[in-house]
């Protein structure tokens, strides 16, 4: 079922309502004075400080009757004379805008007139004094609705509804908030701003309509573009059953571009997001884990789409070639047909996405959720299946996944069938990329920044340090995968590239500090070991299915592929001098959980969970 998301912000927070000094009446004076309490971006005029003004000539109503404003000095103060009719007797409780409020009923009108020199102009405000002097306090949220000229050339009315709460009609103000009579609530009205005849033209970064909304938690709210004054023919939705709770102390704001794309990166930023079903998603671009920006993204495009089968995807079979990037997020949807895969998104320093100027890159997994798989010993929690598997299913192609050079984010392919018949004929997986030759390590290409910017170039080793990653001589570099998450770590958000070594996952759960021999674990019908098979089991008693596919792996010197069905091999984060841990496996039976390996290898990841 495909998801539909807005994307709401909270992007303004409300001073707190301090207690502000009246005026003294000057006794020559037989109108009101007023002032508005800075609370809220709301009103008609705005300081360059983002104080709340009045103007001459802002009208409010007190009791019934129509004031006019005389603005001080300081202009969130100012006096009011009467525009006709009879002096209100106290206490006095007062409206703005005046026609929210006639002699018996207060209203938050269905239809609003926009303004585009006095934005806030409509936004109602109340105070209650038993004197003249008047202290208004803003009593409805605030929704900010973002347009930009991609979204409807001419815009000239914008509706805005709710499933569960009418957002329109008579009120009372409880405690300084209106709140809408059970008949208003019964009608379900809606409220509409009118942009007149000649409509507004939105910018292309954006123009911004505010709507007074009661303050209340909502479900459904549906926002609908019309460019002729009649018909709404563009239409954006909050997620099913979300509860949108909005108050008086926040105006939020809702971007129409992206309204219906679910954030991947809400709960936490990665170089690799996993999609479970059919949708529109988008994602902050952003260094790995970090908050660093990848800079200025002048353009975005699928670098490649897998099945990880001998089969290549049509272009957009995974993902829809329409990649687009605003306001810092990458936004794609998948094929309405999901298919699951793996495809990877880049950005771009230049529109013409140019290959060599990838400014950052990220993973996108298509699969079902991996399932959690607690190791014995506490050892750590782990997927059921290899970073970019498909499948967790004993001899499925689909359980094989990427392979990684040690330190990097972006993954390469494996092969395309579980058992080759010869070294020779280990072919890798088709996709829709014609991948790169691999280059040598130097101090050129055995970079950072050459790797982030050639995402797809396989770096074969150098001499000195045996390592993809060029320091000139035997030392190596140690800090691109850590026990900490780096934002090199190719994982998704809340996962990590696990610990090896003596302490580490593997080591601990088998409780095993060497290699050992094994019959009972090699699976030679399905290519694998299977971990709930041994007296040394990695999960529980042995009644949940552990599977380890032999994945082979990508020979450091020659980047080709080699020991997939014969062998297995899998990274950890830990180095150990010029080499870096993992555990590997042989269809000999042999296991061992403190294996050590070039950097420059290509090999597999199971993620540990953070």
């Amino acid at each position: 079922m495909k998801k539909i998301l807005i994307s709401i912000a909270v992007i303004a927070s409300l001073l707190a309502l301090d207690s502000c000094k009246k005026d003294s009446l000057a006794t020559d004076f037989e109108g009101f004075t007023a002032s508005i309490e800075n609370t809220l971006d709301t009103k008609t005029s705005l300081t360059s400080d983002r104080k709340v003004n009045w103007v001459a000539n802002d009208q409010i109503s007190i009791n019934g009757v129509i004031f006019s404003a005389s603005p001080k000095s300081d202009a969130t103060k100012a006096n009011f004379t009467k525009v006709a009719g009879n002096d209100p007797a106290g206490p006095y409780k007062a409206y703005y805008p005046s026609n929210i409020y006639d002699v018996t009923t207060a209203t938050l009108p269905s239809t609003i007139s926009y303004s585009s020199s006095q934005p806030f102009a409509t936004i109602p405000m109340y105070a209650e004094s038993a004197s003249k002097s008047l202290s208004f306090k803003n009593i409805c949220g605030v929704l900010a609705v973002k347009i930009k000229s991609s979204d409807m050339a001419t815009v000239k009315k914008i509706r805005v509804s709710s499933s569960n709460k009418a957002m329109s009609g008579e009120f009372t103000v409880t405690e300084g908030v209106a709140v809408l009579t059970s008949a208003a609530q019964t009608a379900m009205a809606p409220v509409i701003i009118d942009c007149g005849n000649t409509g507004v033209s939105p910018t292309s970064s954006g123009t911004v309509f505010y709507i007074a909304i009661p303050a209340q938690t909502y479900k459904n709210i549906k926002i609908e573009l019309s460019n002729d004054g009649t018909n709404f023919t563009k239409t954006m939705s909050t997620k099913k059953d979300q509860d949108i709770v909005v108050s008086t102390n926040t105006i939020y704001q809702i971007s129409f571009s992206d309204n219906s794309a679910e954030d991947l990166s809400a709960s936490g930023t990665a170089n690799c997001y996993i999609v479970s079903e059919a949708g529109k998603y988008k994602f902050k671009t952003v260094k790995g884990n970090s908050t660093t920006s990848v800079g200025e993204v002048k353009g975005v495009k699928v670098l490649w789409e897998t099945f990880g089968t001998a089969t290549a995807p049509k272009v957009g079979e995974l993902i829809k070639a329409d990649v687009s990037y605003s306001d810092g997020y990458i936004t794609f949807s998948t094929n309405d047909t999901y298919k699951e895969g793996n495809a990877v998104i880049a950005a771009y320093s230049d529109a013409a996405c140019t290959d060599g100027n990838v400014l950052w890159s990220w993973h996108i997994w298509l699969t079902d959720k991996p399932a959690e798989q607690v190791y014995k010993n506490y050892a750590g929690t782990m997927m059921d299946r290899n970073l970019g598997a498909t499948s967790a299913t004993p001899g499925d192609v689909h359980a094989l996944g990427l392979m990684y050079q040690w330190g990097r984010k972006d993954p390469f392919l494996s092969g395309w069938q579980i058992s080759y018949t010869s070294s020779s004929n280990q072919q890798q997986a088709a996709s829709t990329l014609s991948w790169p030759s691999a280059v040598s390590s130097n101090t050129n290409n055995g970079k950072i920044a050459f790797v982030v910017s050639h995402p797809t170039t396989f770096i074969l080793y150098n001499s000195n340090n045996h390592d993809w990653y060029y320091t000139g001589n035997s030392t190596t570099d140690d800090t691109r995968w850590r026990t900490v998450k780096t934002i090199y770590d190719p994982c998704p958000s809340g996962w990590r590239v696990p610990d090896g070594g003596q302490n580490g996952v593997w080591s601990k759960a088998f409780k095993a500090s060497s290699g050992w021999k094994t019959s009972s674990n090699w699976d030679n019908a399905h290519k694998g070991m299977d971990f709930s098979k041994t007296d040394k089991k990695l999960v529980g008693d042995g009644s949940v299915q552990c599977w380890y596919p032999a994945v082979g792996d990508r020979a450091d010197g020659s980047y080709s592929l080699n020991g997939i069905g014969i062998d297995g091999s899998y990274w950890s984060c830990t180095p150990q001098g010029r080499f870096a841990y993992g555990m590997d496996f042989r269809n000999s039976g042999s296991i061992n959980p403190v294996g050590e390996y070039w950097r420059a290898d290509g090999h597999s990841i199971r993620c540990l969970k953070d």
